[in-house]
This record gives structure tokens, sequence and C-alpha cells, in this order.
């Protein structure tokens, strides 16, 4: 099938048939060659060893050593799990004064 002009009568394809009536496809429709889902990325956290939790809004923090301001290792949270998720969920249940 050629490309043909508006002015075929009568017409030749169901596009010609639509052009002649005025329909046509909005840009949005039609298909292109990006993508729009990104790739998935990876955790850097967690290729670091540091054990992150996601919060609400979709960012990650990551979980602090009991009494210091340093990250949580992957190893020493396997190790204290059940404790450290226990006092996690104290502080999450916890209501403000």
């Amino acid at each position: 099938m050629g490309v043909c002009l508006d002015a075929c009568d009568p017409p030749c394809s169901y596009g010609c048939e639509l052009r002649q009536k005025g329909v046509g496809i909005s840009p949005s429709a039609m298909p292109s060659r990006k993508n729009s889902n990104p790739p998935p990325m990876a955790n850097p956290a967690w290729e670091r060893g540091i054990v992150s939790e996601r919060r609400p809004d979709g960012s990650r923090m990551p979980i602090l050593k009991p009494g210091t301001l340093k990250p949580l290792r992957v190893k020493e949270y396997s190790q204290k799990r059940r404790e450290i998720d226990a006092k996690v969920r104290q502080v999450r249940s916890a209501t403000p004064n």
C-alpha cells in the first residue's frame, strides 16, 4: 500500500477514510522509541552493607546504631534483629506528648 493524498475518492484505506472525516491520532497515542519505564535501580546502601528502611514518602533512611549516629551494618542487624525490630516498633508506636 502506497502513500496516498487526502484527495483520494473513494478512500483507499481506513486511514484515508478517517483523514477525510477529520479524525486524527493524537501524538500521545502514537508509539515512540523511548521507554518511559526507567530501569530498576540498585540499592547502594545494601551493597555497602548498611541497613535502611523505606519511609511512606518513598525515601530510604538508614537505621542508626543505638547510642551513636553511625549507620547499622547488615551483619550486626542480623545478629540483633529481634531487639532492633522491637525497638523500632516501640519508637514508631509511641505517641508524641
